[in-house]
């Protein structure tokens, strides 16, 4: 009877151990979801402050941000000041992993540019809502940055909240208010036209 017991405890505890995420699990299935849409569109608030969009294809993106327009083709940027009715471009640096000069290369590098420590957390929200909470602590000293803490979704892995912190010690969040896969663009779309 022991030996029945046991066995079924521990073919219990395999079952829960062959079902359990790991960070890197997440990280890997997260970045797929990405990179499978035809391109990624979301409106978010950047330091609780700042409202914004973005969308992003590939290594091309567009983001919105208070006066400013950023349009990338993935090799030119342009920098268009509403306010001042003003355009910059500039050669687009594909190496850089800041989320805002480059989204592209910040999500992709997640996975390969941070350590994802064991086990993710798992929170619920005042909604009801269950995130995963995955603390990603970087694999060089030469990061851009400390510490990045992501948010998912349970239920589809859409990402809800992103803090982090740079080597100079500032902190900042985004918060996603929404995360939605949407048809590709033509590359014309991330040209900033008439300048």
């Amino acid at each position: 009877m022991r030996k029945t017991v046991f066995l079924a405890l521990f073919l219990a505890g395999m079952n829960c151990v062959a079902v359990a995420q790991t960070t890197g699990e997440l990280m890997n299935q997260f970045i797929q979801n990405i990179r499978s849409a035809g391109s990624v569109e979301t409106l978010f608030l950047w330091n609780n402050r700042v409202p914004g969009k973005m969308i992003l294809q590939g290594e091309m993106f567009y983001i919105e941000m208070d006066e400013y327009q950023i349009y990338c083709n993935g090799t030119t940027k342009w920098f268009y000041n509403q306010g001042t009715d003003e355009t910059t471009q500039t050669p687009h640096d594909a190496s850089s992993a800041n989320i805002l000069d480059n989204p592209a290369s910040f999500f992709s590098r997640l996975n390969t540019d941070y350590y994802q420590p064991g086990t993710p957390g798992k929170k619920r929200l005042p909604s009801g809502e269950e995130t995963w909470e995955l603390t990603l602590i970087p694999n060089s000293v030469k990061a851009p940055f400390t510490y990045l803490v992501l948010s998912l979704s349970v239920t589809d892995l859409t990402p809800l909240y992103i803090r982090y912190s740079d080597t100079g010690g500032s902190e900042y969040s985004i918060t996603l208010k929404s995360f939605t896969k949407t048809q590709a663009r033509p590359r014309s779309f991330f040209e900033r036209k008439g300048q």
